[in-house]
């Protein structure tokens, strides 16, 4: 793989391509290659021998090496010289610089091309999965549509509409037909408003300080148990009960977490609130003075990003289900 990566600088793509047209077996029992799938086994630091654990469950945290992780081992691990170099380090790196240059080359592509109106917003109402922009030359003409992620032969969750695209000028003024209508009639006004009624009720403050006081407890309790673990741990010195007591801190450590986790969502979610009740009346007039724009296209980006969160396309009626934002994003 890596020669053909260093051969003329093949992408990912051709390599693939390469690999099933001479019938090698993909990893994982699939039927054929994919780009994404060279490019997993090809950013690999088991490659030169490096094992990283748990880097996707904590990506923003930097990994410790193994000899440095503590006995919860809720912190990414770095494992050097985990097994010999399958390719020289330097190799590893060429091949690594190579890949990131094609995506830097690929993001700067991207970012000069107009971008469609609906990206990231617009998706699937049978499968919820993002819809993307693609052209697709037709005789002389080139089309624009929103396509449906492609889903495997062999995926059990395939949606029956893989694949399938639809003309992105169609979706965009049908989008912006029902904009249109919310922003005319004042439906969106009273959306809002009826949003942050309900947040700000009292029945909801109840529930929520509830909620926050029953997690708390939950948290506490975890933590002391923790402790005596970890104590138990530290004394015994029996390989089997410290299997046994390592189980039970590697789960009460996750419990801690996910307590924690849900903790600051309650709070963030109250600050929320607090900031949407400061912020509601600039808000609706922000969208009021939309109203008169809607027909401009240089305002219409903007107007969709103020107005809608998500689009759901269901391409059996060939309709499309706004959900509008209630609240200012943050």
């Amino acid at each position: 793989m890596n020669r053909a990566q260093q051969i003329g600088g093949a992408s990912c793509g051709a390599i693939a391509q390469y690999l099933n047209d001479r019938g090698v077996p993909p990893p994982g029992g699939g039927k054929q290659w994919y780009s994404s799938s060279v490019q997993r086994i090809a950013r690999n630091a088991l490659n030169k021998g490096v094992l990283y654990w748990g880097v996707e469950s904590a990506p923003d945290t930097p990994p410790v090496p193994h000899t440095q992780s503590s006995v919860t081992g809720r912190e990414p691990i770095r494992h050097d010289h985990f097994i010999d170099p399958l390719i020289p380090p330097a190799e590893f790196d060429r091949v690594q610089a190579i890949l990131d240059g094609k995506q830097a080359l690929w993001t700067r592509r991207r970012a000069s091309r107009p971008q469609y109106l609906l990206t990231g917003k617009l998706c699937c109402t049978h499968c919820k999965r993002l819809m993307y922009g693609m052209r697709q030359r037709s005789g002389k003409t080139m089309r624009v549509y929103y396509r449906h992620h492609q889903y495997r032969d062999h995926d059990d969750d395939r949606c029956a509409w893989s694949g399938r695209s639809v003309r992105a000028e169609l979706m965009d003024e049908l989008v912006l037909a029902q904009v249109g209508n919310l922003l005319a009639d004042g439906q969106l006004d009273l959306l809002i408003q009826s949003h942050l009624e309900r947040l700000t009720s009292a029945e909801s403050i109840d529930a929520f300080a509830a909620e926050r006081a029953r997690l708390t407890e939950h948290v506490k309790q975890w933590k002391r148990q923790l402790k005596k673990a970890t104590e138990a741990y530290t004394r015994s010195d029996s390989p089997v009960v410290q299997d046994s007591f390592q189980l039970q801190i590697d789960t009460l450590g996750r419990q801690i977490d996910i307590g924690i986790a849900d903790l600051d969502a309650l709070d963030k979610r109250d600050e929320e609130v607090q900031r949407l009740g400061r912020e509601q009346a600039g808000f609706l007039a922000d969208i009021s003075s939309l109203r008169e724009q809607i027909a401009s296209q240089p305002m219409q980006r903007i107007i969709i990003e103020q107005v809608v969160d998500s689009v759901v396309f269901d391409f059996a009626t060939a309709t499309a289900e706004i959900i509008v934002r209630l609240a200012p994003s943050s």
